[in-house]
């Protein structure tokens, strides 16, 4: 209701709170209060950069109403090539005029109809050297170039980078460089000797039905891996025991294990001194083919440019349905990945137990943006894909419930 402003222009304010009593950001408008008679607009005209006067711009043909929808070529003609801003505005019938609305425009010249070929293209990282100046991509001319190249990155300090591209036409102009924002990160690398072991206990310890997972030379692990068999048979009511029997020396990186069977499965535990315990019961396809699965050995978040130690083992099944094996021991949500992200990431959560999980996204103003998750979840470190392609750049907050546990995290959506 306006009943109560003053006739001119004012200032419309709008806030939101969410359910936790938080209030988001504040919008505002300017909205112009005329409390008269209903009007008419019985002209409309527009102008270029300088306001030429009432009635002085170009005229555009309308029938008087109170409301005009319509669309009308301007003319450009005796405008400079780069930016301009282009001014419409109306005249009611009682012959007042209203406030213009303006729109910047780019003015170019060159005939749309003769295509130049691009022949030369090149790239930088977040600052730019002028034009000519970048490292060089070896492309072959042509209109439309659809090319795959390396870029190094070794000389880029670790943290967020921004990669920059551009092309030149064969008339020597330069386009908008097109951009992409990714992180770099250490790689840890650790050399593992021969006497490296992990063991495994099938059954239980106390049987001892066990072995050494040997590596077999000193290997670094961003070259290949090794390749171990073991040869006993995992029945269905057995069990899988891996642990570390203290001869990886990795006490000083924070380290856990990964297991993997197929895409599906994926599945962590916080410290690699302590035992894997694996039950063929938990899978959901039992033992009685032979399938290979891989033990990993991460260090810092887990990532996989972080792995340090790999064991690729076969002949046993290991798959999971929900990620049930190697159950965490506490809730939490893990920082998605990657971080800033264009326009997907993960996102990826623990549970202890089986629990009715709850895992949503909001915008900055607090408003519920997506529903990842809704419903009931076994226990395990489960990982969620979101897109965002639909949604502008900005902040955003991803929030899981899973029963008295809550969390939320930020996450950045560059385009």
């Amino acid at each position: 209701m306006t009943s109560s402003l003053s006739r001119g222009l004012h200032t419309l304010f709008i806030r939101a709170k969410n359910s936790d009593d938080e209030w988001g950001l504040t919008i505002k408008k300017l909205i112009l209060v005329d409390q008269g008679e209903a009007r008419e607009i019985e002209a409309l005209e527009y102008f270029f950069d300088e306001d030429p006067g009432h009635g002085s711009g170009t005229a555009i043909p309308i029938t008087a109403s109170a409301q005009i929808d319509k669309e009308a070529m301007l003319s450009t003609e005796g405008l400079s090539v780069g930016l301009h801003t282009v001014f419409i505005r109306a005249k009611f019938t009682d012959g007042s005029w209203g406030m213009p609305i303006k729109k910047l425009i780019l003015i170019d010249q060159s005939d749309p109809v003769l295509v130049s070929n691009i022949i030369s293209a090149e790239y930088f990282f977040n600052t730019d050297p002028g034009f000519a100046a970048a490292t060089p991509i070896s492309v072959d001319a042509a209109a439309d170039i659809e090319t795959t190249f390396t870029i190094p990155s070794t000389n880029l300090p670790f943290g967020d980078q921004i990669l920059f591209v551009r092309v030149m036409n064969a008339d020597s102009v330069w386009g908008m460089y097109s951009s992409e924002v990714f992180s770099l990160s250490e790689v840890a690398s650790l050399t593992f000797e021969s006497s490296d072991t992990l063991e495994y206990f099938q059954d239980s310890p106390e049987l001892l039905i066990a072995g050494d997972i040997g590596i077999s030379s000193s290997t670094d692990i961003s070259a290949d891996s090794a390749i171990i068999k073991i040869s006993n048979g995992f029945l269905e009511e057995d069990s899988l025991f891996i642990d570390d029997p203290g001869s990886l020396d990795i006490d000083s990186v924070e380290s856990g294990i990964k297991i993997s069977g197929n895409a599906s499965l994926e599945t962590y535990q916080d410290a690699i001194r302590t035992a894997y315990y694996i039950n063929n019961n938990q899978v959901s396809e039992k033992a009685d083919t032979l399938k290979e699965f891989s033990i990993t050995v991460y260090s810092g978040a887990f990532a996989s440019e972080s792995v340090v130690k790999y064991v690729e083992v076969l002949d046993h099944v290991m798959t999971s349905n929900e990620g049930e094996l190697g159950l965490p021991k506490e809730f939490s949500l893990r920082q998605n990945y990657p971080n800033p992200f264009n326009p997907s990431t993960n996102i990826e959560f623990a549970l202890p137990e089986q629990a009715v999980v709850s895992l949503k996204v909001y915008n900055l103003l607090g408003r519920e943006i997506s529903t990842l998750v809704s419903g009931k979840l076994n226990a395990g470190i489960h990982k969620i894909e979101f897109n965002a392609s639909g949604l502008s750049t900005g902040l955003y907050f991803y929030r899981i419930q899973a029963g008295s546990f809550m969390q939320t995290k930020k996450m950045m959506l560059i385009k």
